[in-house]
């Protein structure tokens, strides 16, 4: 999924709850696109895991859920934290246009040039 990514990916900071064989887990999300996420937690699992994935995008008061699987997991180091992998196996197009338009709008958000004030406070 990393070294392979053709779906833009923006960088979040979100909550989730997933769960695996009956076993409730939450992390962080620490970046999306399409096709996944990296998840930041102390459980690391295994490489295949199958996982039930419920996620709340900012602003929305709908969760989405989605199944999927981990592709690669790493152990916390030094200079980057413990996490997981994972890519999306089965999300409806409904919540796949959610995901795609949560990430355009945070892209263009960072790609659009703010407008500066060019007027001069007067001193009375």
């Amino acid at each position: 999924m990393i070294e392979n990514q053709k779906a833009p990916r923006i960088n979040v900071s979100m909550a989730i709850a997933f769960s695996s064989k009956g076993n409730f887990l939450c992390g962080d999300i620490m970046n999306i696109s399409c096709t996944g996420v990296f998840i930041k937690t102390d459980t690391v699992l295994p490489i295949d895991t199958e996982l039930a994935l419920r996620i709340r995008l900012p602003d929305d008061v709908e969760t989405m859920d989605i199944a999927g699987s981990v592709v690669w997991a790493k152990q916390a180091s030094d200079s980057s934290p413990a996490g997981l992998g994972i890519e999306f196996d089965r999300i409806s197009s409904a919540n796949m246009k959610k995901i795609d338009r949560f990430i355009q709008e945070r892209i263009r958000e960072l790609t659009t040039p703010r407008m500066e004030s060019n007027f001069a406070v007067a001193a009375f």
